[in-house]
């Protein structure tokens, strides 16, 4: 191999690997104006109780399909959980690339939904809401913090690393973010996309 394989390389960019190469997931941040006040808002489902992570609110999204644009999978979830077509639903632009539950990658999109008529699929959705995004300016979310510690499994290759089962793994300190809203508390994952995505409507 010689030097010239470097050029490969030449207008590559920062690229996110997340704590597990799973799949990944996509979700929408669906922005819908009031219909008396004309006020931007932000619309969020109430995740049906029987469901993962029952009757946490959320923005519409899910699994990305193998073959699938994360942009895709952000319209397709959005279109099966709120019963909408497709054409109705417009990305604006990619926001944020995290590390969800389970370590899965997840992708964000902001976006608009057009004519919403308050439909959604009872299989996975209980209701929905809307707040303005100035509510989310205006309220500063509670910020807590908390230890993921790294447990290694039972047959955990110790005798590769300095120190074997001495050796000290830090520990990493995570951000939790609550906003406490008329319409329950939004925490999590979702929290943590609006608050980095006000930090930027604020900028």
């Amino acid at each position: 191999m010689n030097n010239n394989f470097l050029d490969k390389f030449k207008n590559h960019k920062m690229e996110f690997i997340p704590f597990n190469q799973q799949r990944k997931a996509a979700i929408l941040i669906p922005v819908i104006p009031d219909k008396k006040s004309d006020e931007l808002c932000l619309l969020f489902e109430v995740r049906n109780s029987s469901i993962a992570q029952g009757s946490e609110i959320c923005f519409p999204g899910g699994m990305i399909e193998e073959g699938e644009s994360g942009e895709t999978a952000a319209i397709r979830e959005t279109s099966e959980e709120l019963c909408l077509s497709k054409d109705q639903i417009t990305v604006t632009s990619p926001m944020f690339e995290l590390s969800g539950p389970r370590g899965i990658s997840v992708n964000s999109y902001l976006g608009t939904i057009e004519n919403y008529k308050n439909t959604w699929s009872t299989d996975e959705v209980d209701h929905v809401f809307t707040l303005p995004i100035s509510w989310f300016i205006e309220n500063e979310p509670i910020i807590s913090s908390a230890k993921l510690k790294t447990i290694p499994d039972t047959d955990f290759p110790y005798e590769f690393i300095p120190n074997g089962k001495d050796y000290t793994f830090w520990d990493i300190h995570k951000k939790f973010y609550f906003y406490q809203t008329p319409e329950g508390i939004i925490w999590g994952l979702t929290a943590q996309i609006i608050y980095a995505f006000i930090k930027h409507v604020c900028d």
